[in-house]
């Protein structure tokens, strides 16, 4: 196939590992301490800097449902890496929803986002979470 977008031979890279408390991250080659809430809400990452202080890598603070404030100045979104995994543990996807597994839960409306409700309409809606 002439010009194919795909390496012959992928190279395989992991970026960061997760522990009981934070994870390892190999792109930044430094362990990262993250203090979660009794919900498991990951309220606070820190990490030491090059002087062996510890600094402030990222926070969050919910609403009720989930849905993030946008103050602070150390909280950030990038996606597909440790900083995505928020709300309960659960990933942050780039359409602004979390991840549970088999639905989608979308934290600005608090609301399940998923057309399989309205096939098994007997069950309660936190049935297909994990």
């Amino acid at each position: 196939m002439e010009g194919s977008v795909f390496p012959s031979t992928p190279e395989w890279k992991l970026d960061f590992v997760a522990t009981e408390a934070g994870v390892y991250s190999f792109t930044e080659n430094r362990y990262i301490y993250q203090y979660k809430d009794h919900l498991g809400n990951i309220r606070v990452s820190f990490a030491k800097n090059s002087a062996g202080t510890p600094e402030i890598t990222d926070t969050n603070n919910y609403y009720p449902f989930g849905l993030n404030h946008i103050s602070g100045q150390f909280s950030t979104a990038n996606f597909g890496s440790y900083y995505s995994y928020k709300y309960n543990t659960k990933e942050l996807q780039e359409t602004g929803m979390f991840d549970y597994g088999w639905r989608q839960y979308m934290p600005d409306l608090g609301r399940w986002n998923g057309p399989i409700i309205r096939s098994i309409y007997f069950y309660e809606s936190f049935c297909l979470c994990r």
